[in-house]
């Protein structure tokens, strides 16, 4: 995102300077509206060049607790947030990890519903579709042994035949 926002940057701002230099050439004054359709890139652009900025200023002001009865997801960012799951009300529990030891913990899904279009004369009408967006810790470290702490608070809040579905993947 962050290359693509600076070369539409560069775009953005040869297009209006193009369009002054070619107006005060010309003594078309008027045409120096033209150099007004290139703002609009020109914020697109600048907020596509933000993008990673904006990721790791939210990675740094979201936190991660582990209780006994819960797991927490707190976001400090723009939208201050407290997300709560019942460890006893897991739907699974799946790793990833990387090979430094970071990971990712997934231990719930949230249902999220996108609606499709087209201008084709021959599609069908929009159509909605849901799939499921997996919820957890993401980017922590030492991922091996976050889950192995919730799998032990699993082991003892749950009777063995509801336990959560244990899933790990090693990368």
């Amino acid at each position: 995102a962050s290359t693509f926002g600076k070369l539409l940057i560069i775009v953005a701002l040869l297009w209006m300077v193009s369009v002054i230099m070619t107006s005060f050439s010309t003594g078309k004054v008027a045409g120096l509206a033209l150099a007004l359709f290139g703002i609009p890139f020109l914020f697109l652009a600048m907020k596509l060049v933000n993008k990673p900025k904006e990721a790791r200023i939210r990675a740094t002001q979201t936190y991660y607790a582990l209780t006994s009865r819960r797991l927490l997801i707190i976001d400090d960012y723009k939208k201050k947030s407290v997300q709560s799951f019942n460890i006893q009300k897991l739907d699974f529990l799946e790793r990833t990890e990387n090979s430094d030891g970071t990971g990712n913990i997934l231990f719930a899904k949230k249902q999220v519903t996108s609606i499709s279009s087209s201008n084709r004369e021959d599609a069908p009408s929009p159509k909605a579709v849901t799939h499921d967006v997996k919820i957890g810790f993401t980017d922590i470290r030492e991922a091996k042994e976050v889950e192995r702490e919730i799998q032990n608070l699993l082991h003892s809040s749950q009777p063995q035949a509801n336990q959560a579905c244990v899933k790990s993947e090693d990368k």
